[in-house]
């Protein structure tokens, strides 16, 4: 989500099909198998329109200062999240 948000709060032309499969890519995809990337494909295929979605969050104004928000302040503790994960040899590199 915070990916997702990221690339919505960064471009008011990136479409939500375009940021939900980066997001995917980025974050989900490494983690799934043949089966659970395919199904992703198709959800991907049929996201909401970019201006019904940022609505649903409170509008363009809203995403681009409290999107921003989020992304600066979380995106750290997923990091943190995930370091820490990792250290204790716990990110778990199987596939779904």
């Amino acid at each position: 989500m915070v990916v997702l948000v990221s690339k919505l709060a960064e471009n008011r032309e990136t479409e939500t099909k375009e940021a939900a499969s980066i997001a995917y890519a980025e974050k989900l995809k490494p983690f799934h198998g043949w089966v659970s990337s395919s199904a992703f494909s198709v959800v991907l295929q049929f996201p909401p329109a970019r201006k019904g979605f940022v609505e649903n969050l409170g509008g363009e104004t809203v995403l681009e200062t409290d999107g921003k928000e989020l992304v600066e302040k979380f995106g750290p503790v997923l990091k943190r999240i995930d370091d820490f994960l990792t250290k204790e040899d716990l990110n778990d590199p199987s596939k779904v």
